[in-house]
């Protein structure tokens, strides 16, 4: 209709937004977290064709399976959405627009049945199936400073939310039974240098706080902090040289961080 009418902006809307709307509704059934960014879209669609793939026996990524033809229906159906300001790109014509129309008959024919089908089950790979349900899921994961340790710390976490070859009956829908593991993962991994004030205020000139150790390296040490009033916006917490260690840096906007000086007893 908005075709006959020459309006190639509002045709190429509701062509996105159908396939969208459906992606974001089957995401909810299957208690998803879903949205109408081009990322979220993508997990919701990718997982729905992984599962449809292994309910059919089909590899991973095979060409003819449904996770890599839902991802690649969907890529072009947000070729013809702007997200940044709702204008359509000029050298878009009539014929993309009508072409894009069958991609998008095509993807809502496969997807409309799955919202009356229970979850199938899945199994998932190490890797990106694991780093898509942990975004479904909205599973927090480990941060470090170190890159590395970082990579490290979270692929070992993902493989203890989401063992790898370790089939879930329910497809990972916490609408159809799965429950979501509780386990000390649960946070962002993040515990502070210094155990926190009782008074939730940094500890008077010359007192006394615990560095709190982590996991596995024995009892605490006791240090005097003074703290410099001198402080600039920019200034980190200073450790001795002999340790091989790095600060943290305060996070969020406006947030600052204290120099301190530290003596061991």
């Amino acid at each position: 209709m908005y075709l006959d009418k020459g309006s190639r902006r509002q045709a190429a809307e509701k062509i996105w937004g159908s396939v969208a709307h459906a992606i974001i509704a089957i995401g909810k059934q299957r208690g998803w977290k879903v949205g109408k960014t081009p990322s979220v879209l993508e997990d919701v669609v990718v997982q729905l064709g992984a599962e449809l793939d292994e309910a059919n026996g089909i590899l991973a990524d095979a060409p003819r399976g449904d996770r890599k033809r839902f991802r690649l229906l969907l890529s072009v159906l947000n070729g013809i959405h702007d997200n940044d300001n709702g204008f359509l790109r000029k050298d878009l014509d009539i014929d993309d627009i009508e072409y894009a129309a069958g991609d998008a008959a095509d993807l809502l024919a496969r997807l409309e049945p799955l919202l009356d089908t229970p979850a199938q089950p899945f199994t998932p790979r190490p890797g990106q199936d694991q780093r898509r349900l942990s975004r479904l899921l909205d599973m927090p994961l480990k941060r470090n400073d170190s890159r590395d340790q970082e990579n490290r710390e979270r692929m070992a976490q993902l493989n203890r939310l989401f063992p790898p070859g370790k089939e879930d009956a329910n497809g990972f829908s916490p609408n159809y039974g799965y429950q979501k593991p509780q386990t000390s993962d649960d946070d962002n991994g993040e515990a502070p240098l210094v155990a926190s004030h009782p008074s939730d205020s940094p500890p008077p000139d010359g007192g006394q706080a615990k560095i709190v150790p982590k996991s596995g390296q024995g009892e605490s040490t006791t240090v005097h902090i003074k703290v410099d009033k001198n402080l600039r916006p920019d200034t980190v917490a200073a450790t001795p040289p002999h340790e091989d260690l790095r600060p943290r840096r305060a996070k969020g906007r406006g947030a600052q961080s204290s120099k301190v000086n530290i003596q061991f007893e």
